[in-house]
């Protein structure tokens, strides 16, 4: 049995992509293999739910962005048993549903921000027949804080999220085509003006 609160702090800048990510792979390693323990599984889906209703009611300028960035982290990381059975994903809808209420891209963390378009283009499949919310998460995507991000790197990589998303959702999204076409033109007429080509990714 597992604690409901771990508090693991990182001792690297969270920005620094590398370091991260190699800082994260033990973590990963980790909670896969947990995971695959039935009796733990529930616990963890539990405890990330219990995270996140925490992130929810906290004041995003005060609470620390290790906090943050962990659960979120480790939803992406369970994505991976998604399809393993349908009790598991019945238990991980509970968490991502939480993380859905949370606008992570009012922090200032690259990382949060890159891990929290991962999260929405990953469990797509819990929201693909919803209209309000597919129109919600499109416009997330088309934003500042989107394939328009400032640094090009960012931006990039958000674009190239974006590209999975349409992918995965170009069966079920008939019924908000004009809209996606109308906010992509708009992005195309501003091209001119806009410094971050990154945007130009998802034409070519």
């Amino acid at each position: 049995m597992i604690p409901d609160s771990i508090e693991i702090r990182l001792e690297i800048d969270i920005k620094g992509e590398d370091e991260y990510f190699n800082f994260r792979k033990d973590y990963q390693i980790l909670y896969q293999n947990l995971f695959n323990v039935s009796c733990l599984a529930e616990h963890i889906l539990s405890s990330l739910g219990n995270k996140f209703s925490k992130i929810k009611e906290s004041d995003s300028n005060k609470i620390k962005l290790q906090e943050v960035e962990l659960p979120l982290f480790l939803l992406n990381v369970l994505h991976g048993n998604l399809n393993k059975n349908q009790n598991y994903a019945n238990l991980l809808k509970v968490p991502f549903f939480k993380a859905l209420e949370i606008n992570f891209i009012d922090y200032n963390s690259e990382v949060i921000i890159l891990q929290y378009h991962e999260m929405l283009h990953k469990f797509i499949q819990f929201y693909i027949n919803d209209e309000n919310s597919l129109k919600i998460v499109i416009g997330i995507y088309l934003g500042e804080k989107g394939i328009k991000y400032p640094d090009i790197k960012i931006g990039s990589k958000i674009c190239g999220i974006f590209v999975k998303f349409i992918d995965k959702s170009k069966q079920n999204i008939g019924f908000i085509a004009s809209t996606l076409v109308t906010e992509l033109k708009k992005i195309l007429d501003a091209l001119i003006d806009f410094k971050n080509f990154a945007v130009c990714y998802i034409y070519y």
